[in-house]
């Protein structure tokens, strides 16, 4: 999934995703496409992510 897809699915901004990529940490399967700046996010990353965000509050940077 592309940089504005997975924003869109955690209702954040496509910048904090772009922060979240150069991090490392966050996505931990996403990876680089060759030759361009884009990025590309896997599901399960996405879906790991809202798992584990579950029950956590105070944290500005997740979704609801």
């Amino acid at each position: 999934m592309t940089t504005h897809e997975v924003a869109a699915i955690l209702r954040v901004s496509p910048a904090t995703i772009r922060a979240w990529l150069r991090e490392g940490t966050v996505f931990p399967h996403a990876y680089q496409l060759p030759g361009k700046a884009g990025w590309r996010v896997p599901r399960k990353d996405i879906d790991a992510l809202r798992q584990g965000k579950q029950g956590r509050e105070g944290d500005a940077d997740l979704p609801p």
